[in-house]
């Protein structure tokens, strides 16, 4: 189901009784504030929520990771004590395909990603934002020059 790019102003709670729902889009729907009660869509295996109005709810972290099959998820984060704890969320981190921190004033503290985020994720934009510094983890790869 795409709504992306509509000018719906609340999260459509009619979409909690779609049980079986495996994809939803609400990317572009700058108007919704909030998305409390999406962790009822079990089923959700993607999940688009790029420059969605939100990025400011601090429930949402709680709210994805109880999204047991999610497995690609793009999302715009605003405000540094939701972006740590979504980055300290493995499973979340792991299915982030596409992640957008913005507005992060005044001058934030560092913002690590972890080895696991390096892996899944494609595209990373940092707009407006004030922060200090930014680390990035690397898996240590070896390959052998003697297979067996």
């Amino acid at each position: 189901l795409s709504l992306s790019r509509t000018r719906i102003k609340l999260f459509p709670v009619g979409l909690l009784k779609l049980k079986k729902l495996k994809y939803l889009n609400l990317e572009y729907t700058q108007m919704v504030q909030h998305i409390c009660g999406i962790s009822g869509l079990w089923h959700l295996r993607v999940l688009r929520l790029f420059v969605s109005g939100f990025k400011e709810d601090p429930c949402v972290v709680g709210e994805l990771r109880l999204l047991e099959n999610l497995e690609t998820l793009t999302i715009t984060l605003g405000l540094v004590s939701v972006v740590k704890q979504f980055l300290g969320n493995e499973k979340l981190v792991k299915c982030t395909r596409v992640l957008r921190i913005e507005n992060l004033t005044p001058r934030s503290s560092e913002i690590s990603f972890g080895t696991c985020t390096m892996d899944s994720l494609r595209e990373l934009y940092l707009d407006n934002s004030d922060i200090s510094e930014i680390k990035l983890e690397r898996r240590e790869t070896s390959l052998s020059l003697f297979p067996n």
